[in-house]
């Protein structure tokens, strides 16, 4: 495999791609132990030794760092680990490593999000949500389906009420007309909103 290009991102790291496309991030203390330069021919022996001694570790390394700040799912931490320079195949085996000991589950990421949620957020909000996380449309629909119904939208309506205080048994109708307007664009659902005001 040739070595087309390597770039210094600064603080030691360099980017090196292959010709194909398939980049890795060494530091260039590592450059000099592989002997890596533009131009040469890096083995496939040497590449798996690399993937195996360096990439692997820092990938699981990296990972669990990401989950720590911040729930995510399996294809949200692939990808910034590919974003980050690991090879496909270093960031399955990182996915896989993550998965084995539980630190990674999309099933629990999305209740926990729904169940965090339900009580303020309409059924499209948390949907969204879920999306940003790149969960999957048939796990976000099966625990959809689990964890919220449309008791749980009254509910919400009943909290953002609450919060605005808004009596719904003594308000104007432009003031109703209002707020309802205001709960449609969030996503609750015309029968959920009707259900709390008896429009």
């Amino acid at each position: 495999m040739n070595i087309s290009k390597i770039i210094d991102l600064g603080q030691g790291r360099h980017k090196i791609t292959l010709e194909g496309g398939t980049f890795f991030v060494l530091y260039k203390k590592e450059l000099g132990k592989w002997k890596l330069s533009e131009g040469t021919q890096l083995s496939e022996e040497d590449f798996s030794k690399i993937k195996k001694d360096i990439l692997l570790n820092r990938a699981k390394k990296r990972g669990l760092y990401l989950l720590e700040r911040s729930g995510r799912s399996e294809n949200n931490l692939a990808k910034k680990l590919r974003e980050g320079g690991y090879p496909d195949d270093v960031v399955e085996q990182a996915i896989a490593y993550m998965k084995s000991f539980g630190y990674l589950d999309d099933e629990n990421l999305a209740r926990s999000i729904v169940e965090n949620r339900r009580d303020r957020k309409s059924f499209k909000e948390i949907i969204a949500t879920l999306r940003t996380k790149e969960i999957s449309a048939d796990l976000i629909h099966q625990v959809m389906e689990k964890y919220y119904d449309e008791e749980h939208e009254r509910e919400a309506i009943k909290t953002l009420m609450n919060k605005k205080r808004i009596d719904p048994t003594n308000i104007t109708r432009d003031e109703k007309n209002k707020f309802f307007n205001y709960l449609a664009r969030k996503g609750f659902s015309y029968d959920s909103i009707q259900s709390i005001f008896r429009i």
